[in-house]
């Protein structure tokens, strides 16, 4: 249902809202258990799904790659050497983004009766959107336009004529 609710027109927008959805899917889905186990969360998350998916995905292909290249050791060293650049800077980046203010808020705890209770909503809310589907703009252009129109005429003070907006009801 999250992934609905925008369609980017571009395909960057697209990949970079299809990675915050599922972050933030997975994040829901075990940030109950996270917490139970470690008392701690991470309030950087999105930030930090969106360097770590793809610099993820880069270092697994190029290690299947440095495993197809073992014959050749100078080609090997090489992607080898790439890899390893790339993994440290990864590290050094995730390191920056946990030293920010307010990177993590700790001493939170659950009781497993919480953890049960929060995955029962969740699993109830699942069901729920199920059945009723998000609505999914068929024009994102005319219906963000819709949207602008509606919030200018009411700070232009324009009730669009509705007996109950203007008092008369």
């Amino acid at each position: 249902p999250l992934y609905g609710l925008l369609r980017p027109r571009k395909r960057v927008g697209r990949m970079v809202w299809s990675m915050l959805t599922i972050s933030l899917a997975a994040q829901v889905g075990t940030v109950p258990v996270v917490v139970y186990y470690f008392g701690r969360f991470s309030t950087y998350f999105l930030l930090t799904n969106l360097l770590v998916v793809p610099f993820a995905t880069v270092i697994i292909y190029g290690s299947v790659v440095l495993a197809a290249l073992t014959p050749w050791p100078a080609a090997a060293m090489l992607v080898a050497s790439l890899l390893t650049r790339l993994a440290r800077w990864l590290n050094l980046s995730l390191e920056w983004i946990a030293s920010l203010p307010g990177a993590c808020i700790s001493s939170v705890t659950l009781s497993l009766l919480q953890v049960y209770l929060i995955y029962t909503a969740l699993i109830c809310l699942t069901v729920a959107f199920g059945r009723f589907p998000c609505r999914r703009p068929v024009n994102v252009r005319a219906d963000n336009r819709r949207r602008q129109q509606k919030l200018m005429a009411l700070l232009a003070g324009d009730t669009g004529g509705d007996a109950y907006a203007s008092g008369a009801a």
